[in-house]
């Protein structure tokens, strides 16, 4: 072998070296976007039952008003599927619903890192009180005394005493000239906004809470739609568009469409859901957090913030497996993020997969669905065996 071609292999040897240990990123879709190999024998090589794949896919087939799931392994688009007799594909923007919570999670630890760096002009953090006329102006004079005790925190695990969810607070929300009164609570006719249905902190004051494991509370939108309101005072722009240029641009979103903006022209997202994407894009989403709010060697999100929720049982939005809530037999590092009509997005770090499933199906059957879809992801594994 001569000097000129050992050279070369070694060059070619270090090539693949640090191709292997870059982390690959999707392009924006209109630049190529995710890629994609649902080859069979492909997914054998990244230690994926092609049959189990399938399985997670043609579980939708047969749920009522599914609308779309994608399967996300080592980087690549593995298997996806669109209710074609809905007419929806790769480039339809559905509804999440409440996984716009996370999404607002997200935005708020973006709101964290810029405080501590003086990018706005007040520090910001989850202990932070909720109602504070630096950020939201609007919430004074309190409708309830009780109020100035809410913190972020309290939102973020459903404890701050907001009532549950209801027709009447729906309707409320999407009443648009009166959204921001309901918000605050000073809208008259919306009392449940108005008075906490408990001390902030305090879930035993109210005869029956929602259980989600160890953590107890009443599950509500009002808390976290009061977050749009927190970036459009610290940003002074629309809360939207701190989300697209802070957030959605940065990881290759092609666009954002908002489900019932509650007041438009003046506030588009309603910070509690509201959301409509492509399931691609909701992929992004999701590989970020797997990511730990790491894209392309930005941090966008600080270093610490996605660990913290997701390796406690406190938080129904980004739901973790720590404490054998999403089934014991499956690891710790297990977690999701949930909408109502079924929109579920499954990450497992340890496995490096993402598996997303979208929907508009009855609330009914949603625990079973969780559980089944859940099992199915564990299926596409060759190798994995549930802990015993």
């Amino acid at each position: 072998m001569s000097v000129r071609t050992a050279l070369l292999m070694a060059f070619m040897v270090s090539i693949v070296l640090t191709s292997c240990s870059e982390t690959y990123f999707p392009e924006p879709e209109s630049e190529g976007g995710w890629r994609m190999d649902p080859d069979p024998d492909f997914l054998i090589s990244l230690d994926l039952n092609p049959k189990g794949v399938n399985n997670f896919l043609a579980y939708n087939l047969q749920v009522e008003d599914s609308t779309s799931a994608i399967v996300i392994k080592d980087g690549w688009v593995v298997g996806e599927w669109y209710a074609k007799k809905k007419r929806i594909s790769k480039d339809e923007k559905l509804y999440v619903a409440s996984i716009g919570k996370s999404i607002a999670l997200a935005c708020f630890g973006i709101a964290v890192k810029d405080g501590e760096d003086g990018k706005i002009p007040a520090k910001i953090n989850r202990s932070s009180k909720l109602y504070d006329r630096r950020w939201i102006a609007e919430g004074f004079p309190l409708s309830d005394p009780r109020k100035k005790d809410i913190t972020f925190e309290q939102v973020f695990r459903h404890t701050a005493g907001f009532t549950a969810e209801g027709k009447v607070n729906r309707e409320g929300r999407d009443q648009q000239a009166g959204y921001l009164a309901w918000v605050v609570g000073h809208d008259p006719r919306y009392p449940q906004t108005s008075e906490l249905a408990y001390s902030p902190g305090q879930p035993e004051e109210y005869a029956e809470p929602e259980h989600w494991g160890e953590q107890s509370g009443l599950y509500s939108s009002v808390g976290f739609a009061h977050l749009s309101l927190v970036f459009n005072q610290l940003y002074g722009m629309p809360a939207e568009d701190f989300l697209w240029s802070r957030l959605l641009k940065k990881i290759g979103f092609s666009g954002i469409e908002f489900h019932n903006p509650p007041a438009p022209p003046d506030l588009k997202w309603f910070s509690g859901g509201g959301l409509k994407m492509t399931t691609r894009d909701l992929a992004r989403f999701a590989y970020l957090m797997l990511h730990e709010g790491s894209w392309e060697g930005e941090q966008i999100l600080p270093k610490e913030w996605v660990p913290s929720f997701v390796t406690t049982p406190y938080y129904p939005n980004l739901r973790s497996n720590v404490d054998g809530y999403l089934h014991e037999e499956f690891p710790e590092d297990l977690y999701r993020m949930y909408g109502s009509g079924g929109n579920f997005v499954f990450i497992v770090p340890s496995l490096n997969l993402i598996a997303i499933r979208t929907g508009r199906s009855d609330n009914f059957f949603l625990k079973r669905m969780e559980h089944d879809l859940i099992r199915r992801v564990f299926d596409m594994h060759l190798s994995y065996r549930p802990l015993q």
